[in-house]
């Protein structure tokens, strides 16, 4: 009896320890569980993982540390452990007691995100939107992660409803003024364009798609200003520079769009070569070579062709303009700058035999009206005008081209037309002179007549 009574009672003492034993345990978890978070709030983040990894190795399911942990490795930037840890949870189907739902699937978003998973961010967003149906960032983030997708109608109706929730959103704006932009819906565009920068006259991205799309309706004034403003955002910074030069470029200020696209070079001289890089030296090489400064415009064409060399039209502009470069007068001709040009033009014209009359520049070079020289000037036979149009590019003078020097001869009254070129004629452009009043120059023609004119010099 008595020895029965013994073994209930160590029997009971045995599970009464165990008891204890599991009581404490579990009452020292929160504490443990508080202390993590003290430290993520304090920063102490490889304290915090240290500690964390601790209680994961003797609980291996306590959500609360995966959590925990999984917040300091996205501190750290170790975005693919903290993925671990928040997978583990979003797989168990339960909540740490720590954190709402909502605030976890946020920061599970959040982690998509950075980690590239876009498709899986989007999921979490829309799910979101029906958790949380009061909040306008849910259906804003939906939004615009449906408009990378090229939904464009889906994307439209979160963002109208971000707005509808809350209209002073400038971001959702933008979206919306995005969404119209590219679909060419300039008006719309910019009227909401326009409602993002009154509610936030610092949000540079919209400063910068305001200029693109002033830029597209030719109002270069005003896209000038806005891409002055996007300038100011690192982010925006070297974008907004190039699409100054190009403005220039389109209303032929050279000059300043050399000075903008010069000025991205030397903002970025430590940087790789970016494809904003590329274009800023393309386009710069525009302004080098409409100052007739070819070397440095072939500078920028190798330098190009190195990391790309399909960029554009930038191999044809090489072989051309080395073609052009073999002959000593050849490379003179195309590279003098325009008023040494207009002289070299009057000489070309005194070297056929011509009295120059007239001299206007056009693109790529002059156009002048010019006579024969009177031969008796007790005599005042009718003397018909003539066309002489000179021009230097490394593109073929096509067939319209022609045409339209035709027609100025006719208009002019003129009996023929000379039309020297420093590249070659197409066949179609020839073919057409065959049957019209006009002699055409290039080529091996060219140099001779060059060599012919510095010999009479």
């Amino acid at each position: 009896m008595q020895s029965g009574i013994l073994i209930l009672l160590i029997i009971a003492s045995g599970l009464a320890g165990v008891l204890i034993f599991f009581l404490i345990r579990h009452l020292s978890f929160p504490r443990k569980i508080k202390g993590l978070q003290e430290q993520l709030k304090k920063g102490r983040i490889t304290q915090a993982i240290r500690d964390a990894r601790i209680i994961l190795k003797k609980d291996p399911g306590n959500l609360e540390a995966h959590y925990l942990l999984g917040q300091a490795y996205m501190r750290e930037g170790n975005h693919k452990n903290a993925m671990q840890e928040y997978s583990f949870i979003s797989n168990s189907g339960q909540f740490p007691e720590i954190c709402r739902e909502t605030e976890f699937r946020q920061s599970l978003a959040d982690l998509y995100l950075l980690s590239g998973q876009e498709s899986e961010a989007l999921k979490e967003f829309l799910l979101l939107t029906k958790l949380e149906p009061y909040k306008a960032e849910h259906f804003y983030n939906a939004g615009h992660l449906l408009k990378n997708r090229g939904k464009s109608d889906s994307a439209a109706k979160y963002l109208k409803q971000a707005l509808n929730i809350n209209p002073r959103y400038s971001d959702a704006w933008f979206e919306i003024g995005e969404l119209f932009y590219n679909s060419k819906k300039f008006s719309g565009a910019k009227e909401a364009f326009q409602r993002a920068l009154k509610l936030r006259p610092d949000n540079y991205k919209v400063h910068f798609y305001m200029g693109k799309l002033l830029q597209r309706v030719s109002k270069f004034s005003s896209a000038l200003a806005s891409f002055e403003q996007a300038s100011k955002d690192p982010d925006y910074k070297t974008q907004a520079i190039i699409e100054r030069g190009i403005c220039y470029l389109y209303t032929k200020n050279y000059t300043s769009a050399q000075m903008e696209l010069e000025r991205v070079l030397r903002l970025n001289k430590d940087s790789t070569e970016t494809p904003d890089m590329l274009i800023a030296r393309y386009y710069l090489s525009v302004c080098y070579e409409k100052a007739r400064n070819i070397d440095k415009a072939i500078t920028q064409w190798k330098i190009i062709q190195k990391y790309k060399p399909n960029f554009r039209d930038i191999a044809e502009k090489l072989r051309k303009y080395n073609d052009l470069c073999t002959d000593d007068s050849i490379k003179d001709f195309i590279t003098e700058n325009p008023k040494q040009f207009e002289q070299t033009c009057r000489k070309i014209a005194e070297t056929l035999g011509f009295l120059v009359v007239e001299s206007k520049e056009i693109p790529d070079g002059y156009q002048l009206v010019v006579e024969p020289p009177q031969e008796d000037k007790w005599k005042t036979p009718r003397r018909f005008p003539k066309l002489l149009r000179v021009i230097r590019s490394p593109k073929p003078v096509e067939l319209s081209s022609v045409r339209e020097f035709h027609e100025q001869i006719k208009k002019l009254g003129g009996d023929r037309g000379f039309y020297i070129a420093s590249s070659e004629f197409t066949r179609s452009a020839t073919n057409y002179t065959q049957t019209r009043p006009i002699d055409i120059i290039a080529g091996p023609d060219l140099q001779k007549l060059l060599k012919e004119m510095q010999e009479k010099v």
